[in-house]
């Protein structure tokens, strides 16, 4: 009988982000990499792959015009105990 590693492994992750230099900046902090960064001719898109020496990847997606929207106010919708 053969037996089957049925183990859940991530291979990447991809995210979106404000500002790609300070978030790759961030992760070289856990071991990433820039493997590969690709701009569109307007440049509404940057995306960059980071990688880490065990081959994870991590994706990262910056659209032009989130840059300009305000940093989320992380209380909204939390509840608020006195």
């Amino acid at each position: 009988m053969e037996v089957v590693d049925n183990t859940f492994a991530a291979h990447h992750v991809a995210l979106t982000v404000k500002d790609i230099e300070t978030s790759a900046a961030f992760y070289a902090i856990f071991g990433f990499r820039l493997a590969l960064q690709w701009t569109a001719r307007d440049g509404s898109l940057i995306i960059a792959h980071l990688s880490r020496a065990d081959g994870f990847i991590l994706d990262m997606w910056q659209y032009a015009v989130n840059r300009k929207r305000p940093i989320a106010e992380l209380d909204t919708g939390a509840a608020t105990f006195t």
